[in-house]
């Protein structure tokens, strides 16, 4: 596919640095394995209060940071904290 990079299981944009896609792919390794889902998908309960414009891990779209929110794309949202939690709580019971 043009355009695209192989990364394990992953298709990557040619055109993501490389921080970009370490951020992807924790991203995706999160919603599929983890349980959690894109901050701010109004879809899913537990990740409707958090914005994606906050640009943590689970951000939908990769954006701009400012001061406020420097590293967050290094950290996940309570958001997805909670539904991690969700999902262990399930496996423990």
């Amino acid at each position: 596919m043009l355009g695209f990079r192989s990364l394990g299981p992953f298709l990557i944009p040619d055109h993501l640095s490389e921080p970009e896609v370490d951020r992807r792919c924790t991203s995706e390794l999160s919603v599929f394995s983890l349980g959690a889902f894109h901050d701010g998908d109004e879809r899913i309960p537990q990740a409707a209060p958090c914005t994606g414009s906050d640009q943590h891990v689970m951000a939908a779209i990769l954006g701009a940071t400012n001061e406020r929110t420097f590293y967050n794309p290094f950290s996940f949202s309570h958001c997805s904290v909670t539904q991690f939690r969700n999902v262990f709580d399930m496996l423990t019971l």
